[in-house]
Protein backbone atom coordinates (compact mmCIF):
# COMPACT_ATOMS: atom_id res chain seq x y z
CA UNK A 1 0.00 0.00 0.00
CA UNK A 2 1.23 3.48 -0.86
CA UNK A 3 1.31 5.70 2.22
CA UNK A 4 -0.04 8.63 0.22
CA UNK A 5 -3.25 6.61 -0.21
CA UNK A 6 -3.71 6.23 3.54
CA UNK A 7 -6.61 7.99 5.21
CA UNK A 8 -4.32 9.05 8.05
CA UNK A 9 -1.77 10.50 5.66
CA UNK A 10 -1.73 14.25 5.69
CA UNK A 11 0.64 17.10 5.92
CA UNK A 12 3.81 16.02 7.66
CA UNK A 13 4.80 18.50 10.37
CA UNK A 14 7.92 20.43 9.43
CA UNK A 15 10.91 19.77 11.66
CA UNK A 16 12.45 22.84 13.23
CA UNK A 17 16.20 23.03 13.74
CA UNK A 18 17.61 23.93 17.15
CA UNK A 19 18.78 27.26 15.73
CA UNK A 20 15.30 28.08 14.42
CA UNK A 21 13.76 27.17 17.78
CA UNK A 22 16.20 29.40 19.68
CA UNK A 23 15.70 32.23 17.18
CA UNK A 24 11.91 31.94 17.55
CA UNK A 25 12.13 31.87 21.33
CA UNK A 26 14.34 34.97 21.51
CA UNK A 27 12.24 36.84 18.97
CA UNK A 28 9.05 36.04 20.87
CA UNK A 29 10.63 37.11 24.17
CA UNK A 30 11.61 40.45 22.63
CA UNK A 31 8.14 40.93 21.12
CA UNK A 32 6.50 40.13 24.48
CA UNK A 33 8.67 42.76 26.15
CA UNK A 34 10.78 40.40 28.24
CA UNK A 35 13.79 42.28 26.85
CA UNK A 36 13.27 46.00 26.39
CA UNK A 37 14.96 48.05 23.70
CA UNK A 38 18.50 48.74 24.87
CA UNK A 39 18.53 45.93 27.43
CA UNK A 40 21.39 43.49 27.33
CA UNK A 41 20.58 39.85 26.78
CA UNK A 42 21.76 37.36 29.39
CA UNK A 43 25.26 35.95 28.85
CA UNK A 44 25.83 33.21 26.28
CA UNK A 45 26.50 30.73 29.06
CA UNK A 46 23.24 31.60 30.82
CA UNK A 47 21.19 31.43 27.61
CA UNK A 48 22.78 28.09 26.70
CA UNK A 49 21.87 26.69 30.11
CA UNK A 50 18.34 28.10 30.03
CA UNK A 51 17.60 27.01 26.46
CA UNK A 52 19.60 23.77 26.73
CA UNK A 53 21.55 24.33 23.52
CA UNK A 54 25.23 24.54 22.60
CA UNK A 55 27.08 27.80 22.10
CA UNK A 56 27.39 27.33 18.31
CA UNK A 57 23.60 26.88 18.06
CA UNK A 58 23.00 29.99 20.18
CA UNK A 59 25.52 32.05 18.21
CA UNK A 60 23.94 31.03 14.91
CA UNK A 61 20.51 32.08 16.21
CA UNK A 62 21.86 35.41 17.43
CA UNK A 63 23.44 36.08 14.03
CA UNK A 64 20.11 35.34 12.35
Amino acid sequence: MNLSDSQTGGAVPRRVSAMEAVFGHLRSAIERGEYAVGDKLPSEAELCRTLEVSRPVLREALRA
